[in-house]
């Protein structure tokens, strides 16, 4: 019945991210292909300055596990947490 459909505007487009910021730590859930699910994470004050960012940001593209999806993610998680202005948001 149409009435029991679901309204387009309440799914989401995106599956859930795999980065998540706390107070201390950056972690970002990855899959291996052997292994499963697993988490990477590193300090948050590695990552402290827009330039630290950036180096995590381009270490972490050379990893055949991290998407642009998480790319795009960490910046933005990373800059909200720090109050930091971010362009293009997606």
């Amino acid at each position: 019945m149409i009435a029991d459909l679901v309204p387009l505007s309440s799914v989401p487009l995106l599956p859930p991210s795999n980065v998540k910021v706390s107070k201390k730590w950056v972690t970002i859930r990855r899959r291996e292909w052997r292994r499963g699910w697993n988490d990477y994470s590193f300090e948050l004050s590695r990552c402290d300055t827009p330039e630290k960012l950036l180096n995590w940001v381009l270490q972490l593209c050379r990893k055949t596990w991290f998407t642009t999806r998480d790319a795009i993610d960490l910046i933005h998680k990373v800059a909200d947490h720090f109050g930091w202005k971010v362009e293009g948001r997606i």
